[in-house]
């Protein structure tokens, strides 16, 4: 695949993208910090993993992301306002 339509396939079109709607109390927006640091962190050729509870095996669970393109968050919206990556 040449490298214009690798940035096609990472942009994509809206049929290959899913729409996730969480309501959530998060007076610190802990969450969206999150949010913002996978969609950084999920750039071509980086992979990740992360894993919630490491400490306690009982609840451990890891979560892989595949830095391929395969894992893409396109944006991000807080009460309807675009994202953007902090730089």
């Amino acid at each position: 695949m040449t490298n214009k339509k690798y940035l096609n396939f990472l942009k994509g079109d809206e049929k290959g993208f899913d729409e996730i709607t969480i309501k959530i109390r998060d007076p610190e927006h802990q969450m969206i910090k999150f949010l913002i640091a996978a969609r950084s962190a999920a750039n071509a050729g980086h992979s990740y993993t992360v894993v919630l509870d490491a400490e306690t095996a009982e609840y451990k669970q890891e979560f892989g992301f595949d830095g391929d393109g395969l894992f893409f968050i396109k944006d991000i919206k807080f009460n309807g306002r675009k994202l953007e990556d902090k730089k």
